[in-house]
């Protein structure tokens, strides 16, 4: 005999089966198991239930012995779960309201009112103000709805009753007593309910003592949210609130009337819908045909409505979709024929739908089985599925928040550093820049006026083209004698409807046919998949074109004009693509989605679906010949209405107006919303901004006295920002437990450099390297931080020190940004330096010489690499040097990238190593990618001799203060003893002329070393 524990309430001397012997067993075996224990069982009511129940009853105890929660206790910690979720959700809310209220401070404050940056923004976003406020008060609205709807009497109510668990059964779920008032569900210890009948009508509390039960609120409720007893009074919503430990603030759950029972009911539920974390619909899986399309439809369009208003709508991934009722479907013995019918109706009716958000679900079942049985199998997996759908919906709500506010700064950042870059430009410069600034303005004017034409023309042509082919396929012979042959079981019973009921019912039937009809073609052509897929393109390249030109606008504001090769890329832009400065960034400008496409065969049910019944004077003896004559020839009478159909709502007319109205016109509206909003916006904002710049007459001095500050404060808010994005959405973000010192590598002014340990998995820990910023950092010390780890995951090169992580915890890194990086063997500096046969300068002999040529031009070619990459990326670097410059495996990785800047962000900061520093940094004028070639330079010479920069004989007794000027007078070093060839000299030369537009691209000097690589092996 196995050695079995035994279940407590069963006799211990009998062992008990497995859980897989149980299943194979049948009627007589289940019952008389549970007889021979007194185990009760008359509630089961089919052979399932009985081995559910002792299954249940053989679990019990087995997970007692492994320590395992039963489902309860499981419901105990999805509820400690989820409120742990919210707490974060608010905290997140409260640090990204602070942001808010900061940034509304700021632009409140006497630096902007009034101000060149106010005007501009005032243009970009409209009423920019009180959209700030708006979405402030957004966060600030605790209240966070799943909203809970379906067909009528599909068995919302019911299905409530069960989520809330057993001792919250709040609402009346007979079919007799069907919601028909929006019920607000609060989770509250007193329990109560207020009365609404209007928005601000409210009733006095209801308030019940706490000794009161649900049947108690049921029987007070039930004259304000039953249809029957409602059914002559004003449409309302009730606030119930009552223990409900399944919701935690701020949380509520709005349970709604079925939708299409009342327009005004509908409008209700659909005002609930942007604000909702999820949205539960409930099918009743019993109806004949299941879903009710057209009810999606009107949530659809409404998404759509609202879409096209630029409001903010939740994701429809955010959907969970029940089909109730499950049990009688199975008891049909149809599941596998309904279960793919439905989920082929909601993917045509619910545009993304995944199999994985509809559940099968048997209210009735589970609500009955939950005391004796415990939780269902399948409303285990709602749950779960709820469970993992609610904080994902409440992340992406913040999101959205996080990624407005950052455009607005980072718009608000880039025009306070157009003013700064141009500061100390000439008034003719300035001049200048104006003419070539609305000179490209202009051009985008026009080209904006193309797009919307283009775009317009385009999708009228594909548009007729769609309903061309719909209006062929209808008049195919095939097609058309499907539409008109019916048998008498296709006609709807007479019985003793009249005549026009009966039309009436005989047309949707005609219309059901005609939308299966259009989903099979649609199944075998995809055309409004093709459609939607090819205006969606075409809508996304143009508005990216669009956006891009945007972009080069604001660049040529934001960079120096008084620099020559500046002059050259606005009056040249194929200059300007060869930098690949652009394509880079998120779009800012253009922040409008592709329109939201609904299925041809839905929109299709409704345009064309027969209108209702009217009241009419009706001629009995008419009437009379018409029953009789459709009793004898059902069939003959639906091909009649069927070809009337036909030539009546399927002209060619009536098509091409169905595809314009439903499909063309939104499209426009989007097309319409780029080209005549969001473009001349940005334009009027650029023209103010570039005319703000070429009308200055103030100093440098003023100008730099008025917007570094502002500046300052800018990237200070942005820095938090930031640092509220790396706590919240950062993927690299690295437990502080993860991480153990081993040893110390380096110590700079502001940092510490660690060797790590890093637990990476359970089972790899990775040898790496931790920089440690000394003092905790204030504002702009943040942006600087986060700045350096931006840098670093925009670069991820071969030849650019790799960034694993980032470690933030206030606990335990002092408030510090702590970067977790890859461990590198040296520097460039020791590599060089510490070996002489490496260094080119200090072989007489060719063949020592060519060794080490070999080393310069892999470290050089490297660099250039590394340095080209972050170029790319839009950053520069400020600080290069050998020093900051890594060694693996032979491998050179740039590194020390805290002083890396967007070059557009530029604003003459005094940056960098002074023997490194480009003359044109040291001046304070702007500095572009050049000043980094700059540094390039003096890299390449101190390589080739292995000397450090300015410590040659010839500078020893130079102070740093004269040494400046020599530097910003253009004296450099010389090229003496095994001076390199010329044309490495006269590259090295370019690199570090004093004119920064005579400096060479990092892209070109690579390539000058590779061809001179090559040369010197022909020579020798």
């Amino acid at each position: 005999m196995n050695d079995r524990s035994v279940v407590t309430d069963i006799d211990p001397n009998y062992p008990y089966p497995t859980l897989e012997e149980v299943d194979s067993w049948d009627l007589d075996t289940a019952m008389e198991f549970l007889n021979s224990r007194d185990i009760d069982y008359s509630f089961c009511e089919s052979l399932e239930e009985i081995i559910m129940l002792i299954k249940k009853k053989l679990l019990e105890v087995q997970l007692n012995e492994l320590g395992i929660v039963n489902d309860e206790e499981m419901i105990v910690d999805s509820q400690s779960l989820v409120k742990e979720l919210l707490d974060k959700n608010t905290q997140m809310k409260n640090e990204l309201v602070a942001i808010y209220k900061c940034l509304m401070k700021f632009l409140e404050s006497e630096k902007i009112q009034g101000s060149a940056i106010e005007e501009v923004l005032s243009q970009v976003y409209l009423n920019y103000k009180d959209n700030l406020v708006s979405r402030c008060n957004e966060l600030l609205n605790e209240k966070c709805p799943i909203v809970v709807a379906g067909e009528t009497s599909a068995g919302k109510s019911s299905f409530l009753n069960l989520l809330l668990g057993p001792d919250s059964e709040l609402l009346p779920h007979s079919l007799l007593c069907a919601t028909s008032t929006i019920c607000r569900l609060h989770n509250s210890q007193e329990k109560k309910f207020i009365y609404f009948e209007n928005e601000q009508q409210a009733s006095r509390p209801e308030t019940l003592d706490g000794a009161a039960t649900c049947e108690d609120l049921q029987a007070k409720l039930a004259p304000f949210v039953s249809s029957r007893e409602r059914s002559k009074e004003k449409h309302s919503y009730v606030d119930i609130f009552w223990p409900i430990p399944m919701i935690q603030d701020p949380i509520i759950i709005v349970d709604t009337p079925g939708i299409g029972e009342s327009k005004e009911m509908t409008d209700k539920l659909l005002g609930y819908l942007p604000n909702a974390v999820a949205f539960i619909y409930i099918i009743s899986s019993d109806n004949a045909g299941g879903i009710q399309e057209d009810r999606l439809l009107q949530i659809l369009r409404e998404l759509k409505r609202l879409d096209s208003e630029g409001k903010s709508i939740f994701d429809p991934k955010c959907a969970i979709f029940v089909c109730n009722k499950w049990d009688l479907v199975v008891k049909s013995g149809e599941e596998e024929k309904v279960w793919k019918d439905t989920l082929t109706k909601l993917q045509k009716g619910w545009p993304g739908v995944e199999e994985s958000q509809v559940f099968k679900m048997s209210t009735t079942n589970a609500l009955r089985l939950r005391t004796r049985l415990g939780i269902t199998k399948d409303f285990k997996e709602l749950l779960l599925g709820l469970k993992k759908l609610v904080p994902l919906t409440l992340e992406a709500r913040i999101k959205q928040h996080y990624k407005w506010m950052n455009r607005f700064i980072s718009k608000l950042e880039s025009n306070v550093a157009s003013h700064i870059s141009h500061a100390r430009a000439t008034q003719e410069e300035r001049k200048k820049l104006r003419h070539a600034v609305l000179g490209r303005v202009n051009k985008l004017r026009i080209h904006s006026n193309e797009v919307r034409k283009k775009l317009h023309s385009e999708a009228q042509e594909r548009c007729k083209e769609l309903a061309d082919n719909l209006f062929q396929h209808i008049n195919e012979e095939d097609v058309r004698n499907r539409l008109f042959t019916w048998d008498v079981t296709d006609a709807p019973t007479l019985g003793s409807f009249d005549m026009e009921v009966l039309r009436y019912k005989a047309e949707l039937k005609i219309m059901d046919r005609f939308q299966a009809i259009l989903n099979e073609w649609e199944e075998r052509n995809n055309n409004m998949k093709t459609l939607s897929d090819s205006l969606t393109r075409r809508f996304c390249e143009e508005c990216n074109v669009l956006d891009e030109e945007c972009q080069q606008i604001n660049l040529m504001m934001e960079k120096p004009s008084y620099s020559p090769r500046y002059v050259a890329e606005v009056e040249n832009p194929e200059a300007q693509e060869k930098n690949h400065i652009f394509g880079r960034k998120e779009a800012f400008t253009l922040i409008i989605t592709a329109p939201v496409w609904i299925p041809l065969a839905i929109v299709a049910s409704v345009i064309f679906m027969p209108i209702g019944i009217g009241m009419m004077i009706r001629d009995n003896n008419r009437v009379a010949r018409e029953r009789k004559d459709y009793e004898a020839n059902k069939p003959m009478k639906m091909q009649e209405w069927a070809k009337e159909f036909l030539e009546k709502k399927l002209t060619k007319d009536k098509i091409d107006a169905f595809i314009n109205d439903v499909y063309l016109k939104e499209y426009e509206k989007k097309i319409k919303t780029v080209c005549e909003e969001h473009i001349p916006r940005q334009i009027a904002a650029d023209e103010n901004t570039v005319n703000a710049i070429a009308n200055e007459l103030r100093s440098s001095t003023e100008i730099f006295k008025q917007y570094c500050p502002i500046q300052k404060e800018i990237q200070g808010i942005k820095g938090h920002l930031l640092l509220f994005d790396l706590k919240y959405f950062a993927c690299d973000l690295v437990p502080a437990e993860n991480v153990t010192e081993i040893g110390r590598i380096s110590s700079g002014s502001f940092a510490d450099v660690l060797k790590v340990n890093w637990r990476k998995t359970k089972n790899d820990i990775v040898i790496a390297a931790l920089k440690c910023p000394r003092n905790k950092p204030g504002n702009h010390e943040i942006f600087e931080q986060l700045t350096e780890v931006q840098c670093l995951r925009a670069c991820q090169c071969q030849h650019i020190v790799k960034l694993y992580g980032v470690l933030y915890d206030s606990r335990v890194t002092n408030g510090t940004v702590q970067l977790l990086l890859e461990l590198c063997d040296e520097t460039l500096e020791s590599y060089i330096f510490g070996h002489p046969d490496r260094i080119c300068g200090m072989h007489k002999d060719l063949p020592g010489r060519m060794e080490a040529f070999r080393i310069y031009v892999a470290m050089m070619t490297g660099i250039c690499d590394g340095l080209a990459y972050i170029h790319h990326q839009g950053y520069l670097h400020r600080d290069l040097k050998m020093s900051n410059v890594l060694i693996q495996n032979g491998i050179p990785k740039i590194c020390d990238v805290g002083l890396a800047k967007m070059v557009e962000l530029t604003t003459g900061t005094f940056a960098g190593t002074i023997t490194h520093m480009a003359p044109e940094v040291m001046l304070g004028k702007l500095y572009t990618f050049s000043a980094d070639v700059y540094s390039l330079g003096i890299i390449l010479w101190e390589t080739w001799y292995g000397r450090e920069a300015y410590k040659t004989d010839e500078f020893k007794d130079v102070s740093p203060i004269y040494l400046l000027q020599y530097i910003k007078d253009g004296q450099r070093h010389t090229f003496k003893k095994f001076k390199p060839w010329p044309r490495l000299e006269s590259l090295i030369s370019k690199c570090w002329h004093q004119d920064d537009s005579l400096r060479p691209e990092v892209l070109d000097i690579k390539n000058e070393i590779l061809e001179i690589e090559a040369d010197v092996n022909i020579i020798t």
